[in-house]
């Protein structure tokens, strides 16, 4: 029999792809605002500077939530008499 750390590592499968995806497109986002912010699109240069910051940045919020969600119940032991606990989530 495997243990679970044994088995949650080859369960990954989805998970791990939705958490490198989301890490791409945070190092991205990142990446493309030092950029427009260079060229001189900020919060306070006009609307669409607004609308943008704001609506991507609330994107990149929930998306780093996820990230650390998926971290701790991927690094989190199943409580001791737990409907979940011994099986493979």
């Amino acid at each position: 029999m495997r243990s679970v750390t044994e088995r949650r590592a080859c369960s990954c499968g989805g998970w791990g792809w939705a958490a490198g995806l989301g890490g791409v497109f945070l190092l991205v986002q990142g990446y493309e605002w030092v950029r427009l912010v260079q060229f001189g699109l900020t919060l306070s240069s006009d609307a669409y500077g607004t609308t943008f910051y704001t609506l991507i940045g609330a994107h990149a919020a929930h998306v780093l939530g996820a990230l650390v969600w998926v971290a701790w119940w991927r690094c989190s032991p199943p409580a001791a008499g737990s409907p979940t606990a011994g099986r493979v989530r």
